[in-house]
């Protein structure tokens, strides 16, 4: 069926898919923040073992169907990026955040508290855009991981783009969080070279 794009289309259209349109209003308002998570991205992307990525803005589009609910977590947290990885026939989801600016510590505090408390996310991974940011983060999770897992790993940017082979990032527990890469130029094809300390 082909419907003319004039007010009487868009109308049929409207009454066509009535009940079934689900309005969604993605956000992407500032760039520099969203220049920077495209390259982790990008290098997340070339992780070893990778079974799944998706950017906060294709979790925020899964509103129905047979995933909705293996997302719903990262959707309401607002993750930046999501990916999974598959070490030892298990499969890690982990969320990870992208902080290029300084917040108040009530704010890091709560979004911390609520990726503790769910317990689907195995791990948290915050990339700072500088060492003053990572210290704030890390000062307002040493209260928390007192009472929780250690599954918050923090980096600056520089040191995540600071070596294509992996990225390290550590807790307050001193544990670390290694992610292994493919080199760019080839395909993904799953090894066991991921290391997680969970």
């Amino acid at each position: 069926m082909n419907l003319p794009i004039s007010p009487k289309g868009l109308t049929a259209i409207l009454d066509l898919l009535s009940g079934q349109l689900i309005r969604k209003e993605l956000k992407s308002s500032n760039i520099e923040h969203d220049i920077e998570l495209a390259g982790i991205f990008d290098q997340l992307s070339l992780a070893r073992n990778l079974v799944e990525i998706k950017t906060e803005n294709e979790i925020q589009s899964i509103v129905f169907g047979d995933n909705d609910s293996h997302y719903e977590a990262l959707r309401r947290l607002n993750t930046d990026i999501y990916f999974s990885l598959l070490v030892k026939e298990r499969e890690y989801k982990i969320a990870v955040e992208f902080e290029r600016s300084q917040k108040k510590s009530d704010r890091w505090t709560k979004h911390l508290l609520n990726y503790h408390l769910e317990e689907s996310i195995d791990a948290v991974l915050y990339i700072c855009s500088d060492n003053y940011i990572k210290n704030g983060l890390i000062k307002t999770e040493e209260n928390l991981a007192k009472q929780f897992s250690g599954k918050v790993f923090f980096c600056t940017l520089e040191e995540f783009k600071s070596n294509k082979a992996m990225a390290i990032l550590s807790n307050t527990n001193g544990k670390l969080f290694t992610i292994n890469f493919h080199s760019g130029n080839c395909h993904h094809h799953f090894s066991t070279q991921a290391a997680i300390e969970l």
